[in-house]
């Protein structure tokens, strides 16, 4: 019973929409007492419908308040849940269609065109061409609205010259509304392929997007703001050019109320990878550019969907910020947030964040305190707390034989993780060999600078001691 096809659905919907559902149902099934008697004791359940009562057996038993009941009966109380579910699947049905005006006008057209009502079925395509006219088009599924209706008008219509303009109009639109679906839908799933496996080769696009170019070159072509973000973004995504990141990152600051809140969102999580892995090949300008892009998504809440908002993507701002020397910025960030991040690991992203700050402000002592009593689960994490902790034993000029202790345990460590990706990998042990020499560099200058302290009598003093001070902590 609990897993029965009505509580599965029902479950998965919100309190608001039960209420809705329940008032659905009692004002268009007033006749099906039974039905609605079902549905009132079944509400017990709610939110959840669970518990280990919640039987077939025993819901039978109080429903028809006997311990025993015949087949028929039983059978009886199956149709009823049965009936329950065809109705909570009407119900989200109907509420799939008013939430799209366009379908239920595309709907009622049909039915105009079933029912032999010529003059209401012309009327009702006109009076949808006009609002898709002054819709933007700022989805896929717009596009595809706009075909099938410049479809419709050309095929069936073209002979009612007394309501239509000439039929070589609409053939030209009918055109161009497939051009830009094809186009549009064409160069997104090339985006998301691209983007989802970076083995992939552009050479498989090739062809299509020869034909892509030929198409824009047409005299009828109309570039809309939806596929101008795809074509930009699949360049980018095929030479990597930073003038085409900038072209985006402008035209998601500033045009892109123009497309929908899914390829707004597509938009800002492909720019953030994209900079994310530059910065990584040490690009330095796209720290700013990462930043800029957070920024402009906090403040209206994209970057706080859970697609994008993961424990990494946190990680990486407050790092980026404080690369950027915005210290107050990414402390009040971690604030205002920190409460707003979920799943395993949060805890320890949110204190390493925490010990981060604290290590740019000075308060290296604390900042060891607080990684020490981090409770460590990913080895993403692990990689980060480590790396933080041996700059914190450099700046508090930790003996040289500590840090090499700390330099091996993290190469160990590198060593035994096979599975981690090979850059990310190669970009630790990287910092590893680099940090061990300035260490082994520093004990040499601290040397020498002792060596001069107690030299005496000695000449050159001023310039020995200028070129001491700056003597350069790599060889």
């Amino acid at each position: 019973m609990r897993n029965c096809k009505y509580l599965t659905l029902l479950r998965a919907i919100c309190e608001k929409k039960r209420k809705s559902f329940e008032h659905f149902l009692k004002r268009l099934y007033v006749n099906q007492k039974e039905v609605i008697r079902l549905f009132e004791y079944l509400k017990k359940f709610e939110p959840r419908f669970d518990g280990h009562d919640l039987t077939t057996q025993n819901i039978a038993q109080k429903f028809y308040k006997k311990k025993s009941f015949t087949k028929k009966e039983y059978r009886n109380f199956l149709n009823l849940l049965s009936d329950l579910h065809l109705h909570l699947k009407e119900y989200l049905i109907w509420q799939a269609i008013r939430a799209k005006p366009e379908e239920q006008n595309r709907l009622l057209s049909d039915f105009y065109k079933n029912n032999n009502l010529p003059k209401k079925y012309v009327a009702g395509l006109q009076q949808r061409k006009k609002r898709i006219e002054e819709k933007k088009l700022t989805t896929a599924s717009d596009l595809y609205q706009r075909m099938l209706l410049s479809d419709a008008i050309y095929y069936n219509l073209t002979h009612q010259n007394e309501f239509l303009p000439p039929e070589e109009t609409y053939l030209q639109e009918a055109i161009q509304s497939l051009n830009q679906l094809y186009t549009t839908t064409k160069l997104k799933y090339a985006c998301e392929l691209l983007s989802k496996f970076s083995d992939s080769k552009v050479q498989h696009f090739e062809k299509e997007i020869l034909e892509i170019e030929k198409l824009r070159q047409q005299d009828f072509f109309v570039e809309t703001p939806l596929h101008f973000m795809y074509y930009k973004l699949f360049l980018l995504l095929q030479n990597k050019r930073f003038e085409h990141f900038l072209e985006l990152k402008l035209f998601l600051l500033h045009c892109s109320p123009n497309v929908g809140n899914t390829e707004q969102v597509f938009l800002l999580s492909k720019l953030l990878e994209h900079a994310q892995a530059a910065i990584k090949q040490r690009r330095s300008k796209f720290n700013q550019e990462y930043f800029e892009i957070c920024q402009w998504a906090l403040e209206r809440e994209l970057l706080l969907k859970k697609q994008i908002f993961t424990l990494n993507r946190f990680a990486n701002l407050i790092d980026v910020a404080l690369t950027l020397q915005q210290v107050d910025w990414g402390e009040h960030f971690l604030k205002t947030y920190a409460t707003r991040l979920s799943g395993a690991g949060k805890e320890e992203v949110i204190q390493s964040a925490y010990a981060h700050i604290v290590f740019e402000q000075g308060a290296y002592q604390k900042s060891i305190t607080i990684l020490l009593k981090v409770r460590v689960i990913s080895d993403c994490h692990s990689m980060r707390i480590r790396t933080l902790l041996l700059k914190n034993y450099y700046e508090i000029a930790t003996t040289v034989e500590t840090i090499l202790k700390e330099i091996s345990n993290f190469s160990r460590f590198l060593n035994r993780k096979s599975e981690l990706n090979p850059k990310t990998l190669q970009a630790y042990q990287n910092f590893l060999r680099i940090f061990k020499k300035l260490t082994l560099q520093k004990a040499k200058q601290e040397n020498l600078l002792q060596d001069f302290l107690t030299t005496s009598p000695l000449i050159a003093i001023t310039w020995l001691q200028q070129k001491i001070e700056n003597y350069t902590r790599f060889e």
